[in-house]
């Protein structure tokens, strides 16, 4: 073979017709459309992760938000709660004071209706339960009677007759009366002592139904 039958460029046999035969030009030129979708993907993936740490930097700010919120919450009942404990102990008085709220006014129709008893009175001989508070009547009638005894507290209602579709457990000429479950619900109180208390209060109401709202009956 003579020499001019050989590429200089390479040393490779030319093709026939005499031209140089170079695989690298069947390689895809720079720039081409493949090349730039690939830089388009890459582009929209870092696109997804920046959105994807935008809406989870947000969503975690908001939580820390809200715990920030009510860890200040939890402080400031915290600060209360020892203010209360130092002025019990004989602290500084002019520590901030927990407002509890008070209820319904005692009314002369119920002091009338129930013989005029007052907190800390016996509801009767037998029980060993006394008045914690009364409230009402309000503008439906209803009558709230809380007893207590050791520190658990229980509501008996004074209720007009046909005011409530539930039949109560006892019953006077004009009234209805019902009661709560204890409060708090330990020690559990026999069977009998909810009944009692009950019949103990519509006694009283039995006594004075009917009474005019001036009576001075004098407490059973």
């Amino acid at each position: 073979m003579s020499p001019a039958s050989r590429d200089t460029r390479g040393g490779l046999p030319a093709a026939r017709g005499g031209t140089p035969h170079d695989d690298r030009s069947t390689a895809e030129p720079r720039g081409t459309p493949g090349t730039h979708e690939g830089v388009a993907h890459r582009l929209l993936g870092w696109l997804a992760v920046a959105i994807a740490i935008a809406v989870f930097a947000r969503f975690a700010g908001s939580q820390l938000g809200a715990l920030d919120d009510w860890m200040d919450r939890m402080d400031r009942m915290d600060r209360i709660d020892r203010a209360d404990r130092d002025r019990d102990e004989g602290g500084d008085p002019s520590a901030p004071q927990r407002l509890e709220p008070q209820p319904p006014p005692y009314l002369e129709p119920a002091r009338v209706l129930l013989g005029r008893i007052e907190t800390g009175d016996p509801i009767s001989t037998t029980l060993d339960w006394h008045i914690d508070h009364i409230e009402g009547p309000n503008e439906d009638g209803e009558i709230r009677v809380v007893v207590i005894h050791d520190g658990q507290r229980v509501s008996i209602w004074v209720r007009p007759r046909g005011t409530n579709k539930r039949p109560p457990p006892v019953r006077t000429e004009s009234y209805d009366l019902y009661y709560d479950r204890p409060s708090p619900p330990e020690p559990r109180l026999d069977d009998e002592v909810l009944p009692a208390l009950t019949e103990a209060i519509a006694a009283r109401v039995r006594a004075h139904e009917g009474a005019p709202p001036d009576s001075t009956t004098p407490s059973l």
